[in-house]
C-alpha cells in the first residue's frame, strides 16, 4: 500500500488560501493535481515502473517510488504526460465554453488552473517535470553534469523572480503563493541531482567490467509467471548478475547470465512476463 505525504509548503499555501478567501479555487486547484498526477501514473505503469507513493507540493503533487529509470526516454513520457493531461483538460473546457457559453463563469477557474499547473510544471527546473525532461535530454547528449548547472542557474533565477514579484504584490495586493513558490524552487535547487537519477541498462554491465578487477555474482531467483520489471529492481550494480528463472512448481527452468538479462531488459516493456521470453 503506498504513503500519502504532504510537503510542509503546500500547508502554509492550503492554510494562506483559505485565510485570502481563495478556497473554492484552491479545491479546483487540488482536482487539477490529483487528474496530473493520475496522468503520471498511468503512463509509468504503462512503461513497468511501480509509482505508489504521493505526496503534495505547493507546484501540484509527486507520484513517486523507485527513482530508478531504465533510460532517459521513459523518463522523458512520464515527466511529460502530466502537463498533457491539463492541456488537454483545458482545451476540453474550451470547447465546452464555444458550445455552451453560459459556463464560462462557473469552469473559469478549472481552465485556469489548469493552465497555471501545466506551465509552471513546465519550468526548466527541478523537482518539476520540465526540469526532469530538460536534464534528460542533457542525459541522451551524455552531459548530465551541465545539466545539472544549467537548471540550478534556472532555479535560482525564477526562484528570485517569485521573491520580486511577491514584494512587489505586497504593495498592491498580498499574494503569498509567489513567496511559497519561491520558497519552493530555492529547496529544489539545492537537492536537484539527488532524487532524479536512472539506470542506463546497458551501461551497468560495461562499467562494471571496466572498473573493477573481479566481480562477485548476485544471483536472482525469480517466479516465471512475475514482471521483467521484478527483475529490474533484483539488479545489483557492484555485483555479476545471474537470473534463473523458476516455474510454478519451484523447477529452474531457464538461467540468464548479465548481458542476456541487460539485453531482455533494454529490448522489451518492463510489464512484460518474464516467462514470455525464456523456456
Amino acid at each position: 500500500m503506498g504513503k500519502l505525504k504532504v510537503h510542509p509548503l503546500f500547508i502554509i499555501l492550503c492554510i494562506l488560501s483559505f485565510v485570502f478567501g481563495y478556497a473554492n479555487v484552491f479545491f479546483v486547484y487540488i482536482i487539477a493535481i490529483l487528474l496530473h498526477e493520475v496522468g503520471h501514473s498511468t503512463m509509468a505503469k504503462k512503461l513497468g515502473y511501480s509509482l505508489n507513493n504521493f505526496c503534495l507540493l505547493p507546484q501540484g503533487a509527486l507520484v513517486y517510488g523507485y527513482q530508478k529509470f531504465r533510460n532517459p526516454i521513459d523518463e522523458i513520457k512520464i515527466a511529460a504526460v502530466g502537463p498533457i493531461v491539463n492541456i488537454i483538460l483545458v482545451i476540453l473546457c474550451l470547447a465546452l465554453w464555444w458550445l455552451v457559453p453560459d459556463i464560462y463563469s462557473q469552469t473559469e477557474n478549472w481552465v485556469f488552473c489548469n493552465l497555471g499547473i501545466a506551465i509552471f510544471n513546465l519550468l526548466p527546473i527541478l523537482p518539476l517535470d520540465g526540469g526532469r525532461i530538460f536534464l534528460a535530454f542533457f542525459t541522451i547528449r551524455k552531459k548530465r553534469k551541465l545539466g545539472i548547472i544549467i537548471v540550478n542557474i534556472l532555479g535560482i533565477i525564477i526562484s528570485l523572480f517569485c521573491f520580486i514579484v511577491f514584494i512587489y504584490s505586497l504593495f498592491i495586493k498580498p499574494n503569498f503563493s509567489y513567496l511559497v513558490m519561491g520558497i519552493f524552487i530555492f529547496v529544489g535547487v539545492t537537492q536537484s541531482g539527488k532524487e532524479h537519477m536512472y539506470v542506463n541498462i546497458l551501461s551497468l554491465y560495461e562499467n562494471k567490467l571496466k572498473n573493477a578487477k573481479y566481480l562477485k555474482t548476485n544471483s536472482i531467483i525469480i517466479n516465471e509467471n512475475k514482471k521483467l520489471i521484478d527483475v529490474f529492481y533484483g539488479l545489483s550494480k557492484s555485483k555479476y548478475n545471474i537470473l534463473y528463472v523458476s516455474s510454478e512448481t519451484g523447477e529452474v527452468i531457464a538461467k540468464l547470465f548479465e548481458p542476456e538479462i541487460l539485453e531482455l531488459l533494454e529490448s522489451k516493456p518492463l510489464n512484460s512476463r518474464l516467462g514470455d521470453f525464456v523456456s
